[in-house]
């Protein structure tokens, strides 16, 4: 699930709490979710884990999530490796 649709479930406070949980801000978090900012790799595994795994990885940092999480490479749903760039 992209983070946007994951947040629109949230009232304010709900989203300042799940921010507070994933170690940042609303507003850094709502600017991850609509593409002014890219999540580090810290944010982006915070945000799966807290989420339960309904926003993934791959979707937080789509160019480098193979590198970064070589583990999650093949998993079920998990996007292609781009050709020419391996784990």
């Amino acid at each position: 699930m992209r983070l946007p649709i994951y947040l629109k479930r949230f009232n304010q406070e709900e989203r300042a709490d799940f921010a507070l949980r994933v170690g940042t801000t609303v507003g850094h978090l709502n600017n991850v979710a609509y593409g002014m900012r890219t999540a580090s790799p810290a944010l982006a595994k915070q945000i799966a884990v807290k989420s339960s795994g309904e926003v993934l990885e791959w979707e937080l940092r789509p160019d480098d999530w193979f590198e970064i999480w070589p583990e999650l490479v093949g998993l079920e749903g998990a996007p292609a490796v781009p050709v020419g760039r391996s784990s």
